[in-house]
């Protein structure tokens, strides 16, 4: 229905994955309540720390769901077929289930390792950088994402 509804496609793309951000939120929020109240986890030892914590996390879902969002628009098939398999692969190799799970000279390089040791390093250390390079690096994918997706979209209104 909204494929032939009387809209640009460009602003449905962009509706549809901004439309997504609520959930996100919910999502992470609902996350670390229950994980601090219910399974006493600690995040970070302050309030500011906490914060830029959940805002890395919700730039790194977003870029997430663009790039799902892209795959989605050019494979004829579901997106998560393709991207859960590579993700569950990257967490298995980033020592995300296991931290003895570790291949030097690989792991080290997965996104995903690369968010878990800024997520500790904020956590723990109160150490911004990493997580600072995390956000801006998802915040540019996030970005080109944006733009693929548009000119995609644009096309398939065009054809």
């Amino acid at each position: 229905r909204l494929k032939i509804a009387p809209i640009n496609q460009v602003k449905l793309f962009l509706a549809k994955v901004f439309g997504l951000l609520p959930q996100v939120i919910l999502q992470i929020t609902i996350l670390m309540i229950v994980s601090v109240f219910v399974f006493g986890a600690n995040y970070s030892s302050n309030l500011l720390d906490n914060l830029y914590l959940f805002f890395m996390f919700l730039v790194v879902t977003f870029t997430v769901i663009l790039i799902g969002a892209v795959i989605g628009l050019y494979a004829k098939t579901n997106p998560s077929v393709i991207t859960f398999p590579l993700v569950w692969v990257m967490m298995f190799l980033s020592g995300t289930y296991s931290k003895e799970i570790f291949i030097d000279g690989l792991s080290q390089y997965l996104p995903i390792y690369q968010m878990q040791e800024a997520a500790f390093d904020l956590a723990i250390f109160s150490r911004y950088d990493r997580a600072n390079i995390v956000i801006i690096v998802c915040l540019i994918l996030s970005l080109i994402m944006l733009v693929i997706g548009a000119i995609g979209f644009s096309r398939r209104e065009e054809q």
